[in-house]
């Protein structure tokens, strides 16, 4: 065991009730302390351990309690971390080992890990304080194969850096996505799983599911096995072989594209007399589904899912000078079958190696119908919570090392939400802001084409989005991942890429060099633009031309600049009369031999930019007197418009930044003042007639206006408070709109109005520090307001600040409900008028919402 140094450490448990527990802690010069208390009535009780320092002396921890000892042997006071994440932070060491190049870790007794179980837990309000398995075992023998590897790779380049004892808590677990680990009231806060809870939560839903899927199989083989004439006989009295090559996919054989159901593969191979046949190994790739070997008719090995590497030793007697026979018998499941192309099929004889690649022969055995997947119970929202989460939060770590968002690609848009929840939940429920470290996707190739095309690339800007989480860091991994293998083995960077985040972001080492991200990336002129970083000089490009960089034109154009670093950043040069909108570099699931990389060796992240020009303004007045400010590019718009609506009682200078910034990313952006409309509005008319339904009359001018004279092929509204209002019931009042950005909208107004009494409204009257009349309360719209959202049907984006004391954020969660296409992100804590921080990631949420409507 290790234990957390320099910090209290609580020791909880339960006993009879009203007994007195004792810890002693003893060292290697004898006692040293001697802890108690006295359990309650439910016989639970507490013992914190006083501060140690880092130390590789061995402590026992001694529990006494009514005659009966319990005795820790050989506890260390370290560092000690919470690892987790799924299949590729829990990938032990021997998966990693290359069968052709064997190479074991040295070890260290001073490096553990304790490997909790993986066990789901489906009750609704159903946690655990304490893990219910697992136990400590040392980095050292046939156990430091069973560790994590990337958990232990990050252990010995911290070891070797802090020369203390490194102890991990490992509650890894393939396939789990992030929502696995969150509790039942925060998916129903969050949304999107309601039904699945419904579900999930009844009593013996995992045991009557599984169940059904064991009987489903069941039937499914049974079925084979009445088709099956061939396997019973496949040795002695084979059928008619049809030659094919290996590796290969099913999809690429007409005669096999979508076939479900069993297959034999053969092929004979010749081991000369010069060889050594004992301790022989059999390297097969991978295969897709399931797969049994046999080698001159006796079996060597088998593996029941696609992904891990086959590796099957031969035992003594089965192989034999001459010609040898290897059968595999693969079960197809899904219609998605084959051999992994870019593995090693052969077979390993000492230091020779005899290619099992090219020409085989095979024969279907039965053909059966598609089967779908069974119930991946740990991939499901709510199972890794009660038993694998919850009990980490009464142990203290240095930090969470957080490898995982594989099983989050089907949703990437919400992962930085998804994963800011998990991290706020964490610290609340430990009680301190732990320190949070966690591995960006590497590249990745799906070969059976589950993946969604750029998902991966989806996610990992989704991380990189998540440094914005107080005390995080990331590690970069783009560069060491393998296109054909979801597990690559290279976990030995991983780690101490991780570990290197460590030495940066928990123990302040200033000799680490901060990573370097884009800043941004400027038209400078027609065909060149300018991508500047936090440390240019710190980059360097490795590839020539490059190969990851794309540029994206509004008409779809996607364009492959040359590259040159310049003493001001890295200059893109382009041919294309049509200017580009959005850079993107490495930009795809499996973006091979990334272009940029870190003076250090390690890899820039993959990213994407709008592309901002220099832009100008003009001011004017039109209709019957409504001030205009025109924002628009300096060389080239994207023939798209965007029309801003104030707050109530501010005129356009309040949008103006957002106008600026959408004129640089090539939008004509349109701010004007509201007739009446607030304090130091230029257009004509008072406050005492202004309302809301004259707002609408205004915007419709403006749009008019617009339409008629700039001809724009989309036009979007966007809106702040009273001016959200306003936009979102004039864009669901025409069919003319292409989309609504609505910042912290007041669809609260028919609530805080209609309930007044409008008799007291004979004179004009001051509210919320401006003087209207009760023109205003009659503007306000007498109809569903909600109702009248769900006529819109084009995207709708809803930005709004958790804390706003103005409009509180429940009516914007109801308006994304009543709208048919809209997305709603939260600013934690930001309140009605955002800060400057969060004002700039506006800024940038609008961008990537605009461009992705005018991209599709």
């Amino acid at each position: 065991m290790i234990l957390q140094s320099a910090t209290e450490n609580c020791v909880h448990g339960k006993s009879p009730s009203d007994e007195k527990i004792t810890l002693t802690v003893s060292g290697s010069s004898g006692v040293e302390r001697v802890l108690s208390a006295v359990s309650n009535e439910n016989g639970e009780y507490e013992i914190i351990i006083p501060p140690y320092p880092p130390s590789f002396e061995s402590y026992t921890l001694t529990f006494s309690c009514g005659g009966e000892k319990i005795v820790f042997s050989d506890v260390l006071f370290g560092e000690l971390y919470h690892i987790s994440g799924q299949s590729n932070m829990e990938l032990p060491i021997f998966r990693t080992i290359d069968p052709l190049d064997p190479k074991i870790p040295k070890g260290s007794r001073f490096i553990r890990e304790f490997r909790v179980p993986v066990v789901c837990c489906f009750g609704k309000d159903e946690e655990y304080d304490d893990f219910q398995g697992g136990e400590w075992k040392y980095a050292l023998g046939n156990d430091i194969l069973n560790m994590s590897a990337a958990g232990y790779y990050f252990s010995e380049k911290l070891s070797e850096k802090l020369d203390v004892p490194i102890g991990l808590v490992n509650t890894s677990a393939g396939g789990s996505p992030v929502e696995a680990r969150m509790p039942y009231g925060m998916l129903m806060e969050l949304g999107g799983y309601e039904e699945f809870l419904a579900r999930c939560t009844v009593q013996g839903y995992e045991k009557n599911t599984a169940e059904a899927d064991r009987a489903k199989y069941a039937k499914w083989c049974a079925e084979l096995e009445k088709k099956d004439s061939v396997s019973g006989n496949i040795f002695t009295s084979p059928p008619e072989f049809t030659k094919c090559r290996i590796p290969f996919y099913f999809r690429d054989d007409p005669m096999l594209s979508n076939f479900c159901g069993r297959i034999w593969f053969r092929k004979n191979f010749v081991i000369s007399d010069d060889m050594d046949i004992s301790g022989a190994v059999l390297v097969l790739g991978a295969m897709i589904d399931a797969d049994e070997a046999f080698v001159n008719g006796r079996a060597v090995g088998s593996t029941g899912y696609m992904y891990p590497p086959r590796i099957y030793p031969v035992p003594e007697g089965v192989l034999r000078r001459g010609e040898n026979t290897l059968h595999i018998r693969l079960e197809v499941r899904q219609g998605r079958g084959g051999f992994v192309e870019g593995k090693n099929y052969c077979l390993k004889l000492g230091d020779k190696l005899i290619d099992l690649s090219g020409e085989w022969e095979y024969a279907v055995a039965a053909r059966g119908e598609y089967i779908s997947p069974d119930v991946f119970f740990q991939g499901l929202p709510l199972s890794m919570y009660g038993l694998l989460t919850a009990p980490a939060f009464g142990i203290k770590f240095k930090g969470l090392i957080w490898y995982q968002g594989e099983s989050n690609d089907s949703a990437p848009e919400r992962y930085y939400e998804l994963f800011k929840a998990f991290v706020n939940m964490y610290r609340e429920r430990c009680g301190y802001e732990i320190p949070v470290i966690f591995t960006q996707l590497c590249n990745f190739d799906d070969p059976v084409r589950c993946v969604v095309p750029l998902s991966w690339a989806q996610v990992r800007e989704q991380q990189l989005k998540c440094l914005d989480i107080p005390e995080t860091a990331m590690a970069v991994t783009i560069d060491i991942g393998e296109s054909n293998n979801l597990h690559p083995i290279n976990k030995r960077d991983v780690g101490r890429r991780l570990a290197l985040c460590a030495e940066r972001l928990i123990y302040k080492d200033n000799l680490v060099p901060e990573d370097i991200f884009p800043l941004s990336a400027e038209l400078i002129e027609d065909g060149r633009i300018l991508l500047s970083f936090t440390d240019t000089k710190a980059v360097r490009m490795v590839n020539d031309p490059p190969k990851h960089f794309e540029l994206i034109t509004l008409e779809g154009e996607i364009l492959r600049p040359s590259a040159r670093l310049t003493d001001n950043g890295l200059e893109l040069r382009y041919k294309s009369e049509n200017a580009p909108v959005l850079l993107r570099y490495a930009w795809e699931n499996d973006p091979v031999k990334p272009d940029l990389f870190i003076n250090t060796g390690l890899p820039v992240t993959p990213f994407r930019l709008p592309v901002i020009q220099k832009t100008l303004w003009k001011e004017y007045f039109i209709g019957s007197g409504i001030f205009v400010r025109e924002y628009y590019p300096l060389h080239q718009d994207n023939k798209c418009a965007v029309i801003l609506s104030h707050g109530y009682n501010q005129n356009l200078e309040s949008t103006s930044d957002i106008a600026a910034a959408l004129a640089e990313r090539g939008f004509r952006a349109y701010a004007f003042d509201f007739c009446g409309g607030g304090f130091g509005s230029k257009s004509i008319g008072s406050g005492i007639d202004m309302s809301v339904s004259t707002e609408i009359s205004d915007l419709e001018v403006v749009i008019d206006y617009i339409k008629n004279n700039v001809f724009p092929e989309k036009l979007f509204l966007y809106g702040e408070s009273q001016g959200g209002f306003v936009s979102a019931l004039t864009g669901a009042k025409r069919k003319d709109i292409s989309g609504l950005v609505l910042l912290y909208p007041a669809f609260c107004i028919p609530d805080q109005w209609l309930g007044r009494n409008p008799s007291k409204m004979t004179k004009p009257f001051e509210f919320m520090g401006f003087t209207i009349s009760k023109k205003y309360y009659d503007g306000v719209p007498r109809y569903d307001v909600f109702e009248k959202l769900g006529e819109y049907t084009a995207p709708v984006l809803i930005m709004h600040g958790t804390s706003d004391s103005v409009v509180n954020v429940g009516y914007a969660k109801k308006a994304v409900k009543a709208l048919k296409n809209a997305e709603l992100i939260l600013y934690e804590g930001e309140d009605h008028g955002f800060s400057e921080k969060a004002r700039k990631k506006e800024i940038n949420d609008i961008s990537e919402f605009l461009n992705k409507i005018i991209l599709l």
